[in-house]
């Protein structure tokens, strides 16, 4: 079956330059550009510089993930214009800084809602895709468990201003990224995903857009142990939702390798493109 794949990955400032490194060299070998969306910050880091910059010097591309990516980045985003969002020129500055060109996607920092202010913003900054969106997601089970900014938001790619367009992460309930590969483990993420494929087998203008971390493709690479377990993770909190979660989740870097890497081959010969190539797509189809 032929599916629109969108691969992103998520790097933080808690990521070694090692997995970075084998995340971007694993995708340039198998032929798949990824989209990688980083906190900008991270590019004044001399830990990181080498290998952020070698993430633009194939077909992948490069986006935003917040500048700190911090609490305070997320409420500003969701604040309408309460909080303050100078931080998102700060980060496309610093992004074009470094790479001498201007950020086109964004994500926001764990997939927080955007306000109407924040996508003005966004639009003013020239952006072309949001991928922060997750339709249908339950908030219980999300690091802020009272609040459900996209459940009602399309499936399919949509323009959410004039030139943004908003490219969902695959969800449904749960999102197609790393925390459910880590909790539903490989059976379970197999099965969820084959949902998602149905859905975009029977509606082709769905876009499969999976959520990664760096770590998920090396059998090596760094996944933080299984917390001591306590009764107050058995109550939700915001931010952080049900700590109990984090008992459940796959802590071998192998198994989580695996199933990433069992994913991928699941969708061999699909188109897979960065999302900015999606953007050019839809702007073709929309002017014809």
């Amino acid at each position: 079956m032929f599916y629109r794949v969108a691969v992103t990955v998520d790097v933080h400032k808690t990521d070694r330059p090692c997995d970075i490194e084998y995340s971007n060299l694993w995708l340039k070998a198998a032929g798949i550009p990824g989209t990688f969306l980083i906190p900008t910050t991270m590019l004044s880091d001399g830990k990181y510089r080498d290998t952020l910059a070698d993430l633009a010097s194939w077909d992948h591309e490069v986006g935003t993930h917040g500048h700190i990516h911090d609490l305070s980045e997320i409420r500003a985003l969701k604040s309408n214009g309460a909080g303050d969002i100078g931080f998102l020129a700060d980060s496309r500055n610093s992004f074009e800084d470094f790479y001498g060109f201007p950020p086109r996607s964004f994500r926001a920092p764990c997939w927080s809602a955007l306000s109407e202010h924040a996508l003005d913003e966004l639009c003013r900054l020239d952006y072309q895709v949001d991928c922060s969106c997750t339709p249908q997601r339950l908030g219980i089970f999300s690091s802020y468990p009272t609040e459900n900014p996209y459940f009602w938001s399309r499936r399919t790619p949509h323009f959410v201003r004039e030139t943004l367009l908003e490219i969902p992460t695959s969800t449904f309930v749960f999102p197609l990224g790393a925390p459910t590969f880590e909790t539903f483990r490989y059976s379970g993420t197999m099965l969820f995903m084959r949902l998602l494929l149905l859905e975009a087998s029977l509606n082709p203008d769905v876009i499969i857009n999976f959520m990664f971390h760096v770590y998920d493709f090396s059998p090596t690479g760094r996944i933080d142990p299984a917390p001591p377990r306590r009764f107050r993770d058995l109550l939700p909190r915001s931010p952080g939702g049900f700590g109990w979660k984090r008992w459940i989740r796959e802590t071998d870097p192998r198994n989580l390798c695996r199933t990433t890497h069992a994913m991928l081959a699941c969708l061999d010969g699909s188109d897979f493109r960065t999302l900015s190539e999606f953007y050019s797509d839809f702007v073709t189809m929309a002017a014809a």
